[in-house]
Protein backbone atom coordinates (compact mmCIF):
# COMPACT_ATOMS: atom_id res chain seq x y z
CA UNK A 1 0.00 0.00 0.00
CA UNK A 2 1.60 3.39 -0.58
CA UNK A 3 -0.16 6.60 0.26
CA UNK A 4 0.53 10.09 -1.72
CA UNK A 5 -0.77 13.58 -1.95
CA UNK A 6 -2.42 14.93 -5.25
CA UNK A 7 -3.54 18.53 -6.43
CA UNK A 8 -7.00 18.70 -8.06
CA UNK A 9 -7.50 21.86 -10.02
CA UNK A 10 -11.22 22.82 -10.42
CA UNK A 11 -12.22 23.26 -13.90
CA UNK A 12 -11.86 26.90 -13.78
CA UNK A 13 -8.14 26.67 -12.89
CA UNK A 14 -6.26 27.36 -16.21
CA UNK A 15 -2.63 26.50 -15.24
CA UNK A 16 0.50 27.60 -17.01
CA UNK A 17 2.21 23.92 -18.30
CA UNK A 18 6.02 23.66 -18.83
CA UNK A 19 7.09 22.37 -21.94
CA UNK A 20 4.20 24.65 -24.18
CA UNK A 21 5.55 28.07 -25.52
CA UNK A 22 3.40 30.84 -25.17
CA UNK A 23 1.41 31.25 -28.05
CA UNK A 24 0.80 27.46 -27.53
CA UNK A 25 -0.58 28.06 -24.03
CA UNK A 26 -2.58 30.46 -24.80
CA UNK A 27 -4.79 27.99 -27.35
CA UNK A 28 -5.83 26.22 -24.16
CA UNK A 29 -8.19 29.17 -23.89
CA UNK A 30 -9.91 27.75 -26.93
CA UNK A 31 -11.50 24.99 -23.92
CA UNK A 32 -12.92 28.12 -21.97
CA UNK A 33 -15.53 28.53 -25.42
CA UNK A 34 -18.37 26.48 -24.69
CA UNK A 35 -21.17 26.65 -27.97
CA UNK A 36 -22.81 23.76 -26.46
CA UNK A 37 -23.67 25.11 -22.93
CA UNK A 38 -27.70 25.85 -22.29
CA UNK A 39 -26.46 28.63 -20.82
CA UNK A 40 -24.94 29.98 -24.24
CA UNK A 41 -27.94 28.98 -26.08
CA UNK A 42 -30.15 31.12 -23.78
CA UNK A 43 -28.35 33.71 -24.09
CA UNK A 44 -28.66 33.29 -28.00
CA UNK A 45 -32.29 32.46 -27.89
CA UNK A 46 -32.58 36.30 -25.30
CA UNK A 47 -30.67 37.72 -28.51
CA UNK A 48 -33.35 36.70 -31.47
CA UNK A 49 -35.75 39.79 -29.50
CA UNK A 50 -32.74 41.99 -30.38
CA UNK A 51 -32.70 40.63 -33.88
CA UNK A 52 -34.17 42.42 -37.16
CA UNK A 53 -36.04 39.54 -37.78
CA UNK A 54 -36.72 38.18 -34.62
CA UNK A 55 -34.48 34.72 -35.36
CA UNK A 56 -31.06 33.70 -34.90
CA UNK A 57 -29.77 31.75 -38.14
CA UNK A 58 -26.08 30.37 -38.08
CA UNK A 59 -23.45 30.60 -41.05
CA UNK A 60 -22.40 32.87 -43.75
CA UNK A 61 -25.11 31.88 -46.24
CA UNK A 62 -22.69 32.76 -48.96
CA UNK A 63 -22.43 36.47 -47.83
CA UNK A 64 -19.47 38.85 -48.51
CA UNK A 65 -17.53 40.90 -45.90
CA UNK A 66 -21.16 41.17 -44.43
CA UNK A 67 -22.17 43.52 -47.27
CA UNK A 68 -25.78 42.86 -45.82
CA UNK A 69 -25.18 43.58 -42.49
CA UNK A 70 -26.25 40.05 -41.03
CA UNK A 71 -23.15 38.83 -39.07
CA UNK A 72 -23.36 42.36 -37.56
CA UNK A 73 -26.91 42.19 -36.65
CA UNK A 74 -26.66 38.74 -34.71
CA UNK A 75 -23.40 39.94 -32.94
CA UNK A 76 -24.96 43.59 -32.26
CA UNK A 77 -28.32 41.28 -30.60
CA UNK A 78 -26.17 38.80 -28.72
CA UNK A 79 -24.50 42.62 -27.33
CA UNK A 80 -27.57 43.77 -26.73
CA UNK A 81 -29.06 40.53 -24.61
CA UNK A 82 -25.86 40.47 -22.52
CA UNK A 83 -26.38 44.33 -21.63
CA UNK A 84 -30.28 43.93 -21.18
CA UNK A 85 -31.73 40.67 -20.42
CA UNK A 86 -28.14 39.58 -18.07
CA UNK A 87 -26.82 43.02 -17.20
CA UNK A 88 -23.23 42.20 -17.77
CA UNK A 89 -20.40 44.14 -16.36
CA UNK A 90 -16.61 43.81 -16.20
CA UNK A 91 -15.51 42.86 -13.28
CA UNK A 92 -11.67 41.31 -12.76
CA UNK A 93 -11.71 38.30 -10.32
CA UNK A 94 -8.84 36.16 -10.72
CA UNK A 95 -7.35 34.81 -7.48
CA UNK A 96 -6.58 31.14 -7.36
CA UNK A 97 -4.50 28.81 -5.73
CA UNK A 98 -2.18 26.05 -6.77
CA UNK A 99 1.98 25.57 -7.04
CA UNK A 100 2.10 26.02 -10.22
CA UNK A 101 1.02 29.56 -12.09
CA UNK A 102 -3.15 29.27 -11.77
CA UNK A 103 -5.73 32.00 -13.15
CA UNK A 104 -9.38 31.27 -12.31
CA UNK A 105 -11.24 31.68 -15.83
CA UNK A 106 -15.42 31.43 -15.25
CA UNK A 107 -17.08 29.35 -17.87
CA UNK A 108 -19.66 31.38 -19.94
CA UNK A 109 -22.43 30.07 -18.07
CA UNK A 110 -20.81 31.27 -14.77
CA UNK A 111 -20.32 34.54 -16.03
CA UNK A 112 -23.95 34.60 -17.02
CA UNK A 113 -24.99 33.55 -13.83
CA UNK A 114 -23.22 36.36 -12.41
CA UNK A 115 -23.83 39.34 -14.23
CA UNK A 116 -20.11 39.68 -14.73
CA UNK A 117 -16.75 38.65 -15.93
CA UNK A 118 -13.43 39.93 -16.83
CA UNK A 119 -11.86 40.42 -20.32
CA UNK A 120 -11.21 36.37 -20.92
CA UNK A 121 -14.07 35.34 -19.59
CA UNK A 122 -16.36 38.32 -21.44
CA UNK A 123 -14.05 37.49 -24.57
CA UNK A 124 -14.49 33.47 -24.07
CA UNK A 125 -18.49 33.80 -23.39
CA UNK A 126 -19.04 36.02 -26.76
CA UNK A 127 -16.48 33.83 -28.72
CA UNK A 128 -18.65 30.52 -27.24
CA UNK A 129 -22.18 32.34 -28.62
CA UNK A 130 -20.61 33.34 -32.46
CA UNK A 131 -19.00 29.82 -32.45
CA UNK A 132 -22.58 28.55 -31.78
CA UNK A 133 -24.08 30.35 -35.00
CA UNK A 134 -21.25 28.81 -37.14
CA UNK A 135 -19.63 32.24 -37.44
CA UNK A 136 -15.48 31.95 -37.54
CA UNK A 137 -13.98 33.04 -34.21
CA UNK A 138 -10.77 34.15 -32.46
CA UNK A 139 -9.23 35.16 -28.81
CA UNK A 140 -6.88 38.02 -29.69
CA UNK A 141 -4.28 38.24 -26.19
CA UNK A 142 -2.16 41.09 -25.93
CA UNK A 143 -0.05 41.59 -23.10
CA UNK A 144 -2.82 42.19 -19.96
CA UNK A 145 -5.52 42.04 -21.77
CA UNK A 146 -7.89 39.73 -24.24
CA UNK A 147 -11.00 40.34 -26.50
CA UNK A 148 -12.99 38.67 -29.59
CA UNK A 149 -12.57 38.91 -33.09
CA UNK A 150 -15.21 37.43 -35.73
CA UNK A 151 -14.69 36.61 -39.32
CA UNK A 152 -16.86 38.88 -41.34
CA UNK A 153 -17.63 35.86 -44.22
CA UNK A 154 -15.88 32.84 -45.06
CA UNK A 155 -13.69 33.86 -47.81
CA UNK A 156 -12.46 36.57 -47.04
CA UNK A 157 -10.02 37.72 -43.96
CA UNK A 158 -11.87 40.94 -42.44
CA UNK A 159 -13.32 40.96 -38.61
CA UNK A 160 -15.24 43.03 -35.98
CA UNK A 161 -12.88 43.32 -33.21
CA UNK A 162 -14.95 43.56 -30.03
CA UNK A 163 -13.54 45.13 -27.19
CA UNK A 164 -15.70 42.86 -24.71
CA UNK A 165 -15.17 44.76 -21.87
CA UNK A 166 -17.14 47.63 -22.87
CA UNK A 167 -20.32 45.44 -21.96
CA UNK A 168 -22.91 46.86 -20.02
CA UNK A 169 -21.31 50.51 -20.59
CA UNK A 170 -21.30 51.03 -24.13
CA UNK A 171 -22.90 50.51 -27.52
CA UNK A 172 -21.89 47.65 -29.85
CA UNK A 173 -21.06 50.06 -32.37
CA UNK A 174 -18.15 51.74 -30.04
CA UNK A 175 -16.97 48.43 -28.86
CA UNK A 176 -16.37 47.63 -32.08
CA UNK A 177 -14.65 50.90 -33.87
CA UNK A 178 -12.70 50.42 -30.23
CA UNK A 179 -11.74 47.06 -30.76
CA UNK A 180 -10.64 47.65 -34.11
CA UNK A 181 -8.39 50.75 -32.92
CA UNK A 182 -7.07 48.05 -30.57
CA UNK A 183 -6.09 45.69 -33.39
CA UNK A 184 -4.77 48.31 -35.69
CA UNK A 185 -2.58 49.44 -32.48
CA UNK A 186 -1.53 45.37 -32.22
CA UNK A 187 -1.06 44.48 -35.53
CA UNK A 188 2.73 45.46 -35.89
CA UNK A 189 3.59 43.73 -32.80
CA UNK A 190 1.70 40.20 -34.21
CA UNK A 191 3.67 40.91 -37.42
CA UNK A 192 7.02 41.19 -35.39
CA UNK A 193 6.01 38.08 -33.28
CA UNK A 194 6.52 39.63 -30.43
CA UNK A 195 6.06 38.14 -27.06
CA UNK A 196 2.71 38.01 -25.52
CA UNK A 197 0.65 38.48 -28.22
CA UNK A 198 -1.29 35.79 -29.82
CA UNK A 199 -4.39 35.06 -32.14
CA UNK A 200 -6.39 31.96 -30.95
CA UNK A 201 -8.82 30.74 -33.77
CA UNK A 202 -10.91 28.50 -32.40
CA UNK A 203 -11.75 26.36 -35.34
CA UNK A 204 -8.56 25.79 -35.74
CA UNK A 205 -8.48 24.61 -32.02
CA UNK A 206 -11.10 22.10 -31.99
CA UNK A 207 -9.21 20.83 -35.21
CA UNK A 208 -6.37 20.74 -33.12
CA UNK A 209 -8.26 18.52 -30.31
CA UNK A 210 -8.85 21.35 -27.94
CA UNK A 211 -12.30 20.94 -27.07
CA UNK A 212 -15.02 22.81 -24.86
CA UNK A 213 -14.88 22.55 -20.94
CA UNK A 214 -18.27 20.17 -20.26
CA UNK A 215 -21.00 21.89 -19.26
CA UNK A 216 -22.10 21.28 -15.90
Amino acid sequence: DETREILLYSRRDFVWISGFDSPEQYEFWAAWVTPTDPGVEALIRAAAEYSDSGMMTNGYGGIQNDDEGKVWNRLEALWEAEQNDYRLTYISTMMAFGPNTVQRIRLPAEVLDQSSGNCIELAALFASAAEALELETAIIRIPGHAYTAVRMDAENANYYFIETTMVGQSSFADAVSYGKSEWEEAQPHFEANETGYAWVTIQEMREKGILPIPWK
